[in-house]
């Protein structure tokens, strides 16, 4: 059985996992991309320890959870933080280890 470790593992897979939360963050925003280079940026750690991503099956279903709770931190960061314009790259991620857990690094850039 596969396990959301493996696909935190699997660079490829991964990245294109990542890809789709990112565009569907991005549309759910609902914000504009403006030209030009991003003057600020604020970020969230998201933890995923190891004992959580050892006992979860990596299928569509927790993969949709997964890009759920993602897109929820990023809207409550854009609504906190009163963000009304994004400038690329928009929303960016990066994977991170540390230790017994991963670190899903999301910044928001505007």
């Amino acid at each position: 059985m596969q396990t959301q470790q493996d696909l935190l593992r699997n660079q490829d897979a991964l990245s294109r996992f990542l890809e789709e939360v990112r565009q569907r963050a991005i549309k759910e925003l609902g914000l504009p991309i403006a030209p030009g280079d991003a003057t600020s940026f604020k970020k969230i750690d998201i933890t995923l320890p190891d004992l959580i991503t050892w006992s979860t099956p990596d299928n569509s279903q927790t993969r949709e959870r997964l890009a759920t709770e993602i897109i929820k931190e990023l809207i409550e960061i854009v609504t906190v933080h009163s963000i009304t314009t994004l400038r690329p790259p928009g929303i960016r991620f990066e994977v991170q280890r540390m230790i017994s857990q991963y670190v899903l690094v999301a910044s928001i850039w505007y």
